[in-house]
């Protein structure tokens, strides 16, 4: 592809802009709240971009912000609600079920986190010990080269931070 309507895409920087471009998209979208206004955004990447005055202050951009940070809050926890609902559900009709483990008589027992990665550990076998009924072993943090969604279709290689997580 060359051209879009209304975009030029025929040198490199045209089409390295427009890789920024869907990349910023593709982080806008992933970050995106009920009423997100392109236009609105387009306008202040414009006038950063170009030096202008920006048309609001941080006080009334912050305010805005709180008050939809509130928003997903209200909404979130309307979601956990729903979730637990549908948990006790699931916890009732399991617990009816022959076999299975009922919460009661989970109760008391211990799950236990130990950590090799400051050591350098990358891939680590955590062993139980009574009286744990699990263990978690979160290893080292390292850099590794990814495929990540380009915003186009395709793939590119990005450098990412990744942590195995053990679990017995």
């Amino acid at each position: 592809m060359s051209s879009k309507p209304g975009v030029d895409l025929t040198t490199d920087e045209q089409r390295a802009s427009y890789g920024f471009g869907l990349q910023f998209g593709d982080q806008l979208r992933r970050n995106s709240f009920d009423g997100l206004d392109l236009d609105a955004v387009l306008a202040g990447i414009q006038d950063w971009y170009h030096g202008r005055e920006a048309a609001l202050n941080d006080e009334q951009i912050n305010a805005s912000y709180r008050i939809i940070q509130d928003r997903r809050k209200a909404q979130e926890a309307e979601q956990a609600g729903k979730r637990r609902e549908l948990a006790d559900i699931f916890l009732e009709a399991n617990a009816a079920r022959e076999g299975t483990a009922k919460s009661d008589e989970l109760s008391g027992s211990t799950l236990t986190v130990t950590s090799l990665g400051p050591l350098g550990g990358v891939a680590t076998t955590p062993v139980i010990n009574r009286p744990e009924v699990a263990i978690i072993g979160p290893n080292r943090i390292v850099e590794r080269p990814m495929l990540v969604p380009d915003g186009m279709g395709g793939e590119r290689i990005e450098k990412r931070k990744l942590m195995n997580i053990s679990i017995s």
